[in-house]
C-alpha cells in the first residue's frame, strides 16, 4: 500500500512541477492539454481541459437530469396517445362495438356465476362447521365429565389417605401413652 501512495505521488509531483519543452502544447493558466482534435481547416489543435469544480458537476447532473425527464415524460405521451387512439378506433367502429359489448356482458355474467358459486360453498362451510362445533362441544362436555368424576374419586381417595394418616397418628400417640403407663405401673409395682 505505501508503495502505492509513493508512486501516486510521485507521477503528481512530476507532472505538476514540469515545465512544458520545446514544441509542447500550451494551455491556459489551470487547464491542462488532454489530448489533440482536428479542426475544419484540417490543422491539429491542442484540446485543453479544466478540473470540474463542485458547481460543474451539479450543472451537469441537473442537465442530465432534466434531459431524463424530457424523455421519460415524452414515452409517457406516446404511450398515453397510443392507448387512446386504440380506445377511439374501438368505440368509433360500430362493428367491433356489439362484440365488446357482447364480450363484456359474458365476463359479467361469468363473473356472477362464479360469485353465487363461492358463495353456495361458503354457505355448505358453515353448516358442516356448525355440526363440527356441535359434535366438538358434546365431546368437551363428555370429557368435562369423566375430569369430574376423576376428581371427585381423587378427593376421596385423599380424604381416606389423611384420615389414615389421621389414625397412624392416634396410634402413635397411643402407643407412647401405652409405654408410659407401663413405665409408671412398673415403678408403681
Amino acid at each position: 500500500m505505501d508503495l502505492i501512495n509513493w508512486s501516486l505521488n510521485a507521477i503528481d509531483t512530476i507532472f505538476s512541477t514540469r515545465s512544458p519543452g520545446s514544441g509542447e502544447p500550451v494551455c491556459p493558466a489551470g487547464t491542462f492539454a488532454a489530448g489533440y482534435s482536428m479542426d475544419a481547416w484540417e490543422k491539429w489543435r491542442v484540446v485543453c481541459l479544466a478540473a470540474l469544480s463542485v458547481e460543474d458537476v451539479e450543472d451537469i447532473f441537473l442537465f442530465g437530469l432534466l434531459m431524463t425527464s424530457v424523455l421519460l415524460i415524452g414515452a409517457g405521451m406516446a404511450l398515453i396517445h397510443r392507448g387512446m387512439r386504440k380506445m377511439l378506433i374501438a368505440v368509433q367502429s360500430p362493428i367491433t362495438l356489439p362484440a365488446m359489448i357482447e364480450a363484456l356482458s359474458r365476463a359479467v355474467g361469468n363473473l356472477n356465476e362464479a360469485v353465487h358459486r363461492n358463495a353456495d360453498n361458503i354457505g355448505v362451510l358453515d353448516r358442516n362447521n356448525v355440526d363440527n362445533i356441535t359434535a366438538l362441544k358434546r365431546e368437551v362436555e363428555d370429557i368435562t365429565e369423566t375430569m369430574n368424576r376423576n376428581m371427585d374419586t381423587i378427593t376421596g381417595s385423599m380424604e381416606n389417605i389423611k384420615n389414615n394418616q389421621d389414625m397412624g397418628y392416634i396410634m402413635e400417640k397411643l402407643t407412647v401413652l401405652q409405654r408410659q403407663m407401663d413405665r409408671f405401673g412398673d415403678q408403681a409395682g
